[in-house]
């Protein structure tokens, strides 16, 4: 009988049965010899498989089942639930109606069918404004209350589950426990790894972009495979972190990234932006921090500019590391990324040399054709803006990003092309193999199977054309010059 979830050598142990691990989706149990010399106690056993082999999904249905009783709601709310039914069905007989509404909250029906989840946010609100109070209808209530909890509880326990069991099966000797993520849009939690020699891995966790969110607000959508090519394909360029892919099927996937101060000690450039503290923000910015603070930049400003960058290496990096970050961007089409001061950091490795990290950023939802780059994209490259917005991204960002003279942005541009992304192509094409590998290896719909192979193709190939767009026209400008 295959589950749903690991369940704990230990306890099986003390009912008298064995685990066997079967597939990372699930597991099967059998029972131990002695336990058919009873039949009573085989039964019990028997009930109580089934009620473990319930994925956490078929409980909250069962809850619904019992709890959304046509008749007991018949009792509890009286008129205004016959009322409300005859409405909603649009016949008046209320056998036919019985009928239907038993139909849409069997068991069966799995805990998130949209029809459920209409009639349901319908239901609770009819009963929580009820005037006329009676022991039904305060039961009722607290039912309800309770089911909504559940109902939450899912897709949270789903995350905590499957993280668990896909980091037990990566790091078989060590501990691995989860928390809940406290921030942000997707659902999530944080797992901990503890290793044999007592090292602690902090990765953390969170549905894809299209993901079910942590409002509950839509129902999740199938994984956009471009999102997971950028992960993969930032963490071979040393850009990202360590990622992994894994979950029930192609709605339900989840992404875990390696805390970024693995590498060593990271800051998001949130705190660099609203520091007070000069000595600190030199650490990243060096002598920019003497930037004139000026929207307009004069042509002694910008003279004024360029000399604290030529004369302190800590300047120079920065101005790099975040032209890295732009071509990035541009290149692989993304969003809400360096823009956004909490989506990137820099790390403090080496000689004290600051490397930018991404930590988040996200895929448009656009056809793949769309993504495609060309000379337009590149004139908003000379521009400085044009497809990104650096006004409100502080002085030293936006000098180095938008206001800086043409001429010397290209310049640094082209050195990140021919340094840090010079293996741009080469890391795409290893990211794609490995993306293509986890979409053979999540479970999902042909069609939904055959799409997606398709639009990952494609993106791959457009990332890799827009990269080369973007070094040619480079070095024409050089040559033109």
């Amino acid at each position: 009988m295959k589950l749903d979830h690991i369940i704990t050598k230990l306890f099986l142990t003390s009912l008298g049965l064995t685990l066997t691990l079967n597939s990372s989706f699930g597991s099967s149990i059998t029972t131990c010899a002695e336990d058919y010399a009873t039949p009573n106690r085989n039964t019990e056993r028997e009930d109580l498989m089934q009620e473990l082999a319930l994925t956490e999904g078929q409980k909250v249905s069962q809850a619904q089942t019992d709890v959304l009783n046509y008749q007991r709601l018949c009792v509890a709310l009286g008129e205004d639930f016959l009322s409300f039914t005859t409405n909603y069905f649009s016949i008046t007989d209320t056998a036919d109606i019985e009928e239907k509404w038993n139909n849409i909250f069997s068991a069966s029906v799995p805990y998130n069918d949209s029809t459920k989840r209409n009639i349901l946010v319908r239901l609770s609100t009819l009963a929580f404004k009820a005037t006329k109070s009676s022991t039904e209808l305060l039961q009722l209530q607290a039912d309800l209350f309770k089911l909504q909890q559940q109902t939450k509880e899912v897709p949270l326990t789903r995350i905590e589950k499957s993280t668990k069991r896909y980091f037990e099966s990566i790091f078989q000797r060590s501990t691995v426990t989860t928390s809940w993520k406290r921030k942000g849009d997707q659902l999530g939690c944080v797992a901990y790894i503890t290793l044999s020699n007592s090292q602690v891995l902090t990765y953390f966790v969170k549905t894809h972009s299209e993901g079910l969110k942590s409002g509950h607000s839509s129902a999740a959508k199938l994984v956009n495979p471009a999102e997971l090519l950028v992960y993969k394909t930032l963490e071979t360029l040393g850009i990202g972190c360590e990622s992994h892919f894994f979950g029930r099927d192609g709605k339900n996937l989840y992404i875990a990234t390696l805390d970024a101060n693995v590498e060593g000690s990271f800051k998001e450039y949130e705190h660099f932006k609203q520091s007070q503290n000069t000595d600190f923000q030199s650490l990243l910015w060096g002598s920019l921090t003497q930037l004139p603070m000026s929207a307009q930049f004069s042509e002694d400003q910008h003279q004024q500019a360029e000399s604290l960058v030529a004369s302190n290496e800590t300047a120079k990096n920065f101005v790099f590391e975040v032209t890295k970050l732009d071509l990035i961007a541009r290149i692989l089409g993304l969003e809400d990324f360096q823009t956004n001061p909490s989506n990137y950091g820099f790390t403090l490795v080496g000689n004290q040399v600051m490397k930018a990290k991404a930590v988040d950023f996200r895929v448009p939802n656009k056809s793949v054709e769309e993504f495609e780059k060309d000379e337009k994209s590149f004139q908003a490259f000379l521009n400085g803006n044009g497809e990104f917005d650096y006004s409100s991204t502080g002085a030293v960002m936006y000098y180095s990003l938008n206001k800086r003279k043409e001429s010397l942005r290209v310049e640094e541009a082209f050195r990140v092309i021919n340094s840090t992304l010079s293996n741009f192509i080469e890391a795409v094409d290893e990211s794609y193999e490995s993306v293509y590998q986890v979409l053979l290896n999540i479970p999902m719909e042909s069609e939904d199977q055959i799409r997606n192979e398709l639009n990952l193709k494609k993106y791959s190939d457009i990332i890799k054309k827009n990269f080369l767009v973007f070094k040619n026209l480079l070095t024409q400008y050089r040559a033109n010059r």
